[in-house]
């Protein structure tokens, strides 16, 4: 981003005089997380991210990721790790060549994913596979995020009525335990 290195205070450099060569050298630079949109590597945050387990279930995997800002850049490096796979135990739920596209945060809490084919490809032809991919979505993001409500999941931009003619992805997707519309 252009912006990204501007912190809108001037930085001029003439202000060291000749007699004075090591103060612009020793002169903190401002903190990266003062820009907005920008990483921060000294401010991480434990995300919990879902993975396939043993039982056809999901397991949890915690990880330390740089904070970033907004949120839907967040949401986004999480839906990344998941696409990565676990560390510790666990199987990958979702394709490994899935690439993520986009995800955005609506304002009525609905989390919209959007993936490439390699998501729906990847899966295989049985209802367990999918139900998996889609709860590690759900949970993970709905874990991480206060404002997630529900996960609408898009492949290539645009709305899935199913996957494999088993999994209704219709309307968007509430975790497990949670009514639809409520929040934690």
């Amino acid at each position: 981003m252009a912006l990204a290195g501007c912190s809108g205070e001037s930085t001029d450099s003439q202000e060291t005089t000749p007699s004075e060569p090591q103060a612009a050298a020793t002169a903190p630079e401002p903190p990266v997380d003062a820009v907005p949109g920008t990483e921060s590597a000294d401010r991480p945050v434990r995300v919990t991210l879902f993975f396939a387990d043993d039982s056809g279930g999901l397991t949890s995997e915690v990880r330390e990721m740089p904070r970033v800002e907004p949120a839907a850049r967040m949401a986004r490096q999480i839906v990344e790790a998941l696409v990565q796979g676990p560390r510790r135990g666990g199987a990958r739920a979702i394709p490994a060549d899935t690439e993520v596209r986009a995800v955005h945060l609506g304002a009525d809490g609905t989390a919209f994913v959007d993936l490439d084919q390699a998501f729906s490809r990847g899966l295989s032809l049985g209802s367990e596979d999918a139900l998996i991919a889609v709860r590690s979505l759900v949970e993970t993001l709905a874990a991480n995020l206060a404002d997630v409500r529900r996960v609408k999941i898009l492949v290539e931009g645009e709305e899935v009525r199913d996957l494999g003619g088993h999994l209704d992805l219709a309307r968007p997707l509430v975790p497990e335990g949670r009514p639809e519309g409520t929040s934690r």
